[in-house]
């Protein structure tokens, strides 16, 4: 079994950064102006990488909530990430956890790359749909979006 703490611990050395876990066993991390937590959950075997994604859209969310589950889908568009909402602080979440068992240091620092290169394409989604002033309403006066969206995640991933 791989040691978590290990992991992170090459990681920050790769990096020339320090971190240190809460008492939850959580370390935080910001890359590209992006916050990001890497969760210890050794008693499991598993890592937790979960990314904050941005403030949820007070004005009709279908559309991008359903962009989001399609992409989920199978993990077509999430490369193994899952979406959620964090509760406590009202924002979307993008999650993905990993075996420990299958990870070593090299493995473990190109996860957390592909993890935070799509949380950067989905928060960029986001943030378009956020800012987009005018939105054409179907007939039930829901928001759409439009499939723009994902052929810029494409192009950024």
């Amino acid at each position: 079994m791989t040691d978590v703490k290990e992991l992170i611990n090459a990681f920050c050395e790769r990096l020339g950064i320090q971190s240190e876990a809460n008492a939850e066993g959580i370390y935080a991390f910001e890359a590209d102006a992006f916050e990001f937590a890497v969760h210890d959950l050794s008693e499991q075997r598993r890592v937790a990488l979960v990314g904050d994604l941005r403030m949820i859209p007070e004005k009709h969310p279908e559309g991008l909530f359903r962009l989001m589950l399609e992409a989920q889908h199978c993990f077509r568009d999430t490369e193994g990430a899952v979406f959620s909402i964090d509760r406590e602080r009202d924002r979307l979440t993008l999650n993905r956890l990993l075996s420990s068992a299958e990870l070593d240091d090299e493995t473990f620092f190109n996860e957390v790359e592909r993890f935070v290169n799509q949380l950067e394409a989905w928060a960029h989604i986001i943030r378009g749909y956020n800012g987009q002033k005018e939105r054409d309403k179907d007939q039930s006066g829901n928001a759409e979006m439009d499939d723009s969206a994902l052929d810029i995640y494409h192009r950024m991933v």
